[in-house]
């Protein structure tokens, strides 16, 4: 769908598309640039500029070409790289409207203050190249670009040659499970709304089983999905356990224990002490808490894996 967009953006500003990291790219007005998404909506525009005596851009110029131009909420500089990032439009056919025409605008304030087209690093003028090196964007002269590229290559090669550590990566996730179960028990006997420790129990999870494992593949989420479901199971059982072993202490049965109402849960459901479908909604909102909180960091760490493997010169 990125992809989709981005095209279309593309064309209008007359730029390149690259579909391995949905981005365009091109010279416009003599200034070499990238333009990529940031959440599927606001677009990010990068390039590599200096004045005239090769010094970095002046926040102060920045700031007015932020004012002046509609449509621009934030512009960063590292260096020689200058980040703008513009706001998506509120018509979903048209959301891309004010970068296709801040674009052209930011050229021409460039201009008018005095940048010029650079490399990032060395700072010539000429033979600026553009390659991505691990999935970022960068400015380079050719013969920089291709040495870049060689090394990062290699680091690529050393890192896909590393086995997934599954064992420590499961141990890992069984740790973030047991933190997302105490987080949905403790909100839980807090008052408070227990499927915010369901979304932590998908996000602790995953990032947990990657800081074990080394990396992320579709066997560590499978294997975080079935803790998940271990896990929220666990967690809903134990509240319930907890509020009916208050229930039977408010009634004078002190000496029933937590443990003694988690084992006949399931009877007292069956024979109708428990309403059934409070028992199961409960679960499964929780499963759908876990599940959300588990899509952001699936989405990321996977994101993450594939942008590292790309690096290559664009055009």
């Amino acid at each position: 769908m990125a992809l989709n967009y981005m095209s279309g953006v593309a064309k209008k500003l007359d730029l390149n598309v690259d579909t391995t990291i949905s981005a365009a790219y091109g010279n416009k007005g003599g200034y070499s640039l990238s333009v990529m998404t940031f959440d599927g909506y606001s677009m990010i525009v990068t390039l590599s500029v200096c004045d005239n005596n090769q010094q970095k851009p002046v926040d102060t110029n920045l700031r007015q070409i932020l004012k002046d131009i509609k449509g621009i909420t934030k512009i960063t500089t590292k260096d020689y790289l200058v980040t703008i990032r513009f706001k998506p439009a509120f018509w979903a056919m048209n959301r891309f409207k004010f970068a296709i025409n801040g674009i052209p605008q930011v050229v021409e304030a460039l201009k008018m203050n005095g940048y010029i087209n650079c490399a990032e690093d060395t700072l010539e003028t000429s033979d600026i190249t553009m390659v991505v090196l691990q999935g970022k964007i960068h400015f380079y002269t050719q013969e920089r670009a291709q040495q870049e590229l060689a090394i990062v290559d290699e680091e690529v090669n050393n890192v896909a040659t590393a086995r997934e550590n599954y064992i420590l990566g499961t141990l890992f996730a069984i740790v973030g499970t047991i933190l997302g179960v105490i987080a949905i028990v403790i909100i839980g006997r807090l008052g408070y709304i227990a499927i915010l420790g369901g979304v932590f129990m998908g996000f602790a999870s995953l990032v947990a089983y990657k800081m074990g494992s080394g990396k992320l593949s579709k066997v560590g989420v499978a294997i975080c999905i079935a803790l998940m479901i271990v896990g929220v199971y666990l967690a809903n059982r134990i509240d319930f356990a907890l509020s009916l072993t208050q229930i039977f202490h408010n009634n004078g049965y002190s000496s029933v224990r937590m443990m003694d109402s988690f084992s006949v849960l399931p009877q007292m459901i069956s024979e109708g002490y428990i309403e059934s479908y409070v028992y199961y909604g409960q679960l499964a909102i929780q499963y759908l808490a876990a599940l959300g909180g588990a899509i952001v960091p699936i989405r990321m760490l996977l994101g993450e894996e594939k942008s590292k493997s790309t690096s290559k010169i664009l055009g």
